[in-house]
Parts: structure tokens; C-alpha cells; sequence
């Protein structure tokens, strides 16, 4: 099962993984090459575009050249006259060469206007769509895909950048459909692939989107975003095996993400491979310790130290140190805690009882501290002093099911079963844990055997 830390980087990669998925193109694309084709386009397609005048089919034609050879003269030309004509090719026109220069806000006007005289001009809808993406507002760009869908404009573009609308919109199930139609016009497009792996894994559908990352890693295997969205499908479907595999191929890389090497030390962690898992956390700490925060770092060396892996603890400990040396690490309180924790484990005793009692002085309420300074009395005879940190530990809620805990094993080794077998219980209505009632019933065989 993997640990609690394992998922919670999972879904703080999450975000900017499927963002590296989601796939569009940077600008929308000319239009210079495709206005040639407007001067007999519209007669041929009266539902979806208007009819011109004979002014207007004489205007298009002086106009072509400039539109092709110096689009600003062709706006300026079309704001001359503008005024003269009350279709919507003019307003069209402007709004197109407005969003070719990227002068959105008048495009945005100019095609609006266009659509508005004549609602179902579709290419009109489809320029405003693209000039929404190149808003950063795709969600905008909704209503008018739609209309140019519902206009019979479906193609590869326009499937996958509504689907890719609907994503931002967090209308996952509908984006994917739409990703899907897009891959019926354009089966190999990297772009629709990507969004179509995103939206399955949003779902949860792993198996699905395995496949698909599978064929996208094939197609760009030196795509970091790709491999490791790759490596946490398998994660997902508990391929620990292959999910490590893949990552460590990332690991050869010139300069690996700290992503993919934050990801294998927690996987090397869970399959219980600690030097492994503290060697790649050991790579990032060196080179990008910013990737986590200070807590965060901290909670990492700390799981090492519950599984007694002092050595790697202690080694990540110096490294944090020498990082973060000008931010005066040493006055951390959970930095001191975990500090006098490894002094405790290496018999440097009087060094960690000092500070965790300074720590006590400045809190009285650090439950932390106080557990450890009470287990460490419990051990070494001091029995009174670790009831009485006990008892404080027990009147915290963080820390109260753990003094408990402390409190009856204390009871335990004075041979007092009397005594801890109540606590037991208590703490087992607070966690009722499987090893706490199989303790807690060796505990009562134990008093009844006396």
C-alpha cells in the first residue's frame, strides 16, 4: 500500500503534469493564405456565409492584394469604408486581418459585429474561437466552436480545441468525447492524444490512459512530462516494478526533472529500498531543494528515522543544513525535534534533552517534544519525569493517543497491568487500530495469567 506522502505528491505534480498534456497550438493560425478562397466562397455556402453585394464582390477583389502583400494597409483601407457597407464581410474581414496582427480587442469587436448581422457565419465563429485562445480564454472560445460544429465545421481543429475549452472548463467527460471526435479526423495528432490522456486520467481511467501515454511515450520518449504522467499511470495501477523501471531511465538524462526523482525515492521508500529511496531525495535536495518545502523535507528524513535509517537521515539532515544555512534552519522547531530525535538514537543524549527542553520552555504546548523527551526518561529510570511529560502530552490533542500509548507502556514495564490496561482500552476507543487490540489483548491474557 503506498504511503500517505507517496499520493500527496502525486497530486502536487498533478496540475503542471496535465497542463504539460493538454496540447495547443501557440497562435492562431494566418489567415492571409486562406482569404483568396473567401471571394468564391461566399456564394457557394449561403446558409453559413453571407452573399456579397456587387460593391462588395468589387471591393474583395481591389482589396486581395493588400490583404496578402501589406495587411495594415488592408485594415486601414477597411476602416475608410467600413462605414459604407452594412453586411457583415467587411466587419469579417477587419476582424480577421485585426486578429493576424494581433490587435485582439478590435478583432474581437469587428467579429462580433459580423456574427451579429449574420449569426451563422461560421468562419466568423471560428476566427472569434481562435482569437479567445489567443486570449488565454478558452472557455470563451465555447459557444462559438459549438456554433461552427453545429454548422458543419467539424474537423480535427475544431474538435480539439473545444475539447481542450471544456478541459479548462473542468467538463472533463465531454472534453474527452470531443478529443475522441478530433482523433476520428486526425488519429496520430500528439496534441489531441495528450488531451485525450489527460481527461482519462482525470477520470481515473487508468487502464485507458496507460495505453494511450504507452503510444505517446513511443512517439516522443524524450518528452519528461510525457514519461513521468507515464510512470504515475503505472503507479495508479500498482505496476511499482515498471513505474520504477521507467523512472530511472528518466534518472539517465542529462539533467532529470526533479519531479520524476522525487516520485522514485518515494516508490524505493515504499518497497522498503531506503538507501535508493534517500540517494534520489539526497539528488534534488543537492540541486533543487526549492522543489519541496521545508516541511516537507523535514517529513521525508522523519519516515526515515522511523524506519531506524539513521545514516540516510543524518545525511539528508547535513545537506538541509548546508542549504538552507542563511535561513537559520537551526531555529526550526521541527528541525530541532528531529535533530535531538537522531542524537537520542546515537546515545548523544544530554545534547537532545537540552534542546527539547528549550523547546518546551518556548512552547509548552510542542506534544512532540514532550513524547520524546518522555520516552526518552521512561528508558533510562527517570520514570517520574516521564509520567508527568506524559500526562502533558495527553492533554493535547495532536500527541493525547500517543502519550496514552507511552503512558501504558510505562505501566507495563512497572509491572502495573492494573494500571495500563485501562489506558489501552481508552486509547483503543479513540484509534481502534488491529495491532492495538491484539496488544491490548495480550495485555489482558497477560493479567488474567497473574
Amino acid at each position: 500500500m503506498l504511503l500517505r506522502f507517496i499520493s500527496l505528491l502525486i497530486v502536487t505534480l498533478a496540475s503542471s503534469l496535465f497542463a504539460g498534456l493538454y496540447g495547443l497550438p501557440e497562435q492562431a493560425p494566418s489567415i492571409a493564405s486562406g482569404i483568396k478562397s473567401d471571394l468564391g466562397v461566399f456564394a457557394n455556402n449561403r446558409s453559413i456565409e453571407p452573399t456579397p453585394s456587387e460593391v462588395e464582390s468589387r471591393l474583395l477583389r481591389q482589396i486581395e492584394p493588400l490583404i496578402a502583400q501589406d495587411p495594415r494597409a488592408a485594415i486601414r483601407r477597411l476602416q475608410a469604408i467600413g462605414n459604407s457597407f452594412s453586411g457583415p464581410i467587411v466587419p469579417f474581414l477587419l476582424g480577421s486581418l485585426y486578429l493576424q496582427e494581433n490587435q485582439l480587442n478590435q478583432a474581437e469587436r469587428s467579429l462580433k459585429q459580423a456574427v451579429a448581422i449574420f449569426p451563422s457565419f461560421r468562419r466568423a465563429h471560428r476566427n472569434l474561437a481562435f482569437l479567445y485562445y489567443k486570449k488565454d480564454d478558452p472557455v470563451r472560445a465555447i459557444p462559438h466552436w459549438q456554433k461552427v460544429l453545429q454548422l458543419g465545421g467539424g474537423d480535427s481543429t475544431s474538435f480539439g480545441l473545444l475539447a481542450y475549452g471544456l478541459l479548462e472548463q473542468g467538463s472533463i467527460e465531454a472534453a474527452l468525447r470531443a478529443y475522441e471526435n478530433a482523433l476520428i479526423y486526425d488519429p496520430q495528432n500528439a496534441d489531441w492524444l495528450r488531451g485525450q490522456a489527460n481527461c482519462l486520467m482525470r477520470l481515473g481511467d487508468w487502464p485507458r490512459a496507460l495505453g494511450v501515454l504507452e503510444a505517446l511515450v513511443a512517439l516522443f520518449p524524450k518528452d519528461t512530462s510525457l514519461v513521468l504522467s507515464y510512470a504515475q499511470t503505472l503507479v495508479k495501477m500498482e505496476q511499482m516494478e515498471v513505474a520504477i523501471a521507467t523512472l530511472e531511465v528518466l534518472r539517465l538524462e542529462p539533467s532529470p526533472s526533479r519531479e520524476a526523482l522525487l516520485l522514485l525515492g518515494d516508490l524505493y521508500f515504499n518497497e522498503e529500498l531506503f538507501d535508493r529511496a534517500s540517494d534520489a531525495w539526497l539528488s534534488v535536495l543537492s540541486t533543487n531543494p526549492d522543489a519541496l518545502s521545508l516541511e516537507v523535507w523535514l517529513q521525508k528524513i522523519e519516515v526515515l528515522a522511523q524506519q531506524d535509517q539513521w545514516k540516510q537521515a543524518e545525511t539528508l539532515l547535513r545537506q538541509m543544513q548546508r542549504t538552507w544555512r542563511s535561513q537559520n534552519i537551526n531555529q526550526y522547531p521541527a528541525f530541532i525535534r528531529l535533530k535531538a530525535k537522531m542524537d537520542l538514537a546515537n546515545g548523544i543524549a544530554d545534547r537532545a534533552v537540552n534542546a527539547l527542553e528549550k523547546l518546551i520552555k518556548i512552547d509548552p504546548l510542542d506534544g512532540t517534544a514532550l513524547l520524546l523527551l518522555a520516552d526518552h526518561y521512561a528508558v533510562n529510570g527517570a520514570e517520574e519525569n516521564a509520567v508527568f511529560l506524559y500526562e502533558r502530552a495527553r492533554g493535547i490533542a495532536e500527541t493525547e493517543w500517543s502519550a496514552i500509548i507511552g503512558l501504558a507502556r510505562l505501566k507495563i514495564a512497572q509491572g502495573t497491568l492494573d494500571q495500563a490496561i485501562p489506558l489501552l482500552r481508552s486509547a483503543y476507543q479513540k484509534r481502534p487500530t488491529a495491532a492495538l487490540k491484539t496488544y491490548l489483548e495480550r495485555v489482558d491474557s497477560l493479567s488474567t495469567f497473574d
